[in-house]
């Protein structure tokens, strides 16, 4: 999943440099400081909710004061 996020991210700075053609938009990567930890063996949709609400919190302490 990482590399996945990480190669959406690589395109659109790359469409966002100036000249590329492309509409430039701004960018707000936020992303956990502590690796989540799950066993997909046994991962549950508890486990889902869970790892939800934690990245919610995480966005919102990371989030910019919009004016």
């Amino acid at each position: 999943m990482n590399a996945l996020v990480n190669n959406d991210l690589r395109r659109v700075r790359r469409n966002n440099q100036p000249g590329s053609g492309h509409r430039k938009v701004e960018v707000i990567e936020l992303r956990p400081q502590v690796q989540p930890q799950f066993d997909l063996q046994e991962f549950t949709s508890a486990d889902i909710v869970a790892l939800i609400a934690a990245g919610k919190r995480q966005a919102e302490l990371g989030m910019p004061v919009l004016p």
